[in-house]
């Protein structure tokens, strides 16, 4: 959570979508440590707001290329 805060503060402060993304996956993974299906939701509803805001940056953008092991493979988002 307090990686998040400060990622978040970071972001308020530059925009950069990466760090939205970062704050979304940090959301997702905290769903897994979680027992609380209100928690579960919270988190949830959370990582959904964040992905928004990085895939509002992507909208007519030029999809990345990335090279992984297996070959290359497109950013989806």
């Amino acid at each position: 959570m307090t990686a998040n805060f400060q990622l978040q503060t970071l972001y308020q402060q530059d925009g950069n979508p990466c760090l939205a993304l970062m704050i979304s996956r940090n959301y997702h993974l905290l769903l897994d440590q979680s027992h609380s299906l209100k928690e579960q939701k919270d988190w949830s509803d959370k990582a959904k707001i964040w992905q928004k805001l990085y895939s509002k940056s992507r909208i007519n953008k030029i999809p990345n290329v990335f090279y992984d092991e297996s070959g290359l493979y497109y950013d989806s988002v």
